[in-house]
Order: structure tokens, then C-alpha cells, then sequence
């Protein structure tokens, strides 16, 4: 069984709970907390998160090996945003049609011509090639 480490948030309570109590740690009545009662001055302290103070071994420990009188519950809510798109369909056919338009594929052309006008597209066309044609006769040879 792990137990939790203690979170030290002490303040000093103005009921004094300790005033008629000897030094040491007694439940309180939320039981993620505890009084720390030393020389007579009450401190209230908080159990680390998760865990309930437990009177018998003096720590704090896990809900379900405490008998807390009353049980603490933490309620968690989450809230989703979705944000709708909305496509208009005349769009979204043109759209499709640009993939297959031929002035598209004209304009790749020309594009792949000026890029192997470059210095560097020269030179791995070149290399290209030359593997290329290294394998064709590889594969002459061999076949």
C-alpha cells in the first residue's frame, strides 16, 4: 500500500481545537484535512490531493482504506468547442477540377523546365543519367 506525502498548508485556527489537547494530529471534519495541534495552537493542514486524513495510523492515506464519516467527492466538468466549417459546393468542385485541369499540368512543365535550368537540378539530372545508364547496361549484360 503507497501512501501519500502530507501538504503542508497550514494556517492557525481561531476556534483553538487543540486548547484542551496534547501535541498530535486528530481528524477534522472534511476529511481531506486534519488538526495539527502542537504546544497547544491549532493548525489545520490538507491531505495531499486524492487522499483522506486517517486518524488510526496518523497519515494521510486512500479514500477506500479510511472510514471517513463523511465522503468527498470532486466533480470535474469538461467542455467541448467545435467550430463548424461550411464548404460551398460550386468551390469545392472547382477545386477538384483544378487537379485535373491540362493548363495545370502545363504550368508543372514549364516549372520542371526553369528548375532544370538551375545549377543543382543540372547536376543531379547529370548523375541521373549517369546511374541510369550504368544500370541499362548492367542489365544488358546480364540478360
Amino acid at each position: 500500500m503507497k501512501l501519500s506525502k502530507i501538504f503542508v498548508i497550514a494556517g492557525v485556527n481561531a476556534d483553538n481545537f487543540c486548547s484542551d489537547k496534547g501535541s498530535g494530529m486528530f481528524a477534522h471534519k472534511e476529511c481531506a484535512k486534519f488538526y495539527h495541534c502542537a504546544h497547544g495552537r491549532t493548525f489545520i493542514k490538507n491531505c495531499g490531493h486524492g487522499t483522506v486524513f486517517d486518524p488510526k495510523l496518523q497519515i494521510c492515506n486512500w479514500p477506500h482504506s479510511v472510514d471517513c464519516p463523511i465522503k468527498t467527492t470532486t466533480t470535474t466538468t469538461t467542455t467541448t468547442t467545435t467550430k463548424a466549417t461550411t464548404v460551398n459546393i460550386k468551390q469545392q468542385i472547382q477545386r477538384e477540377m483544378l487537379f485535373d485541369h491540362p493548363q495545370e499540368e502545363e504550368e508543372e512543365e514549364e516549372n520542371e523546365e526553369e528548375k532544370e535550368k538551375s545549377g543543382k537540378t543540372r547536376i543531379v539530372r547529370k548523375i541521373w543519367d549517369s546511374a541510369t545508364g550504368a544500370f541499362r547496361k548492367i542489365v544488358k549484360r546480364i540478360g
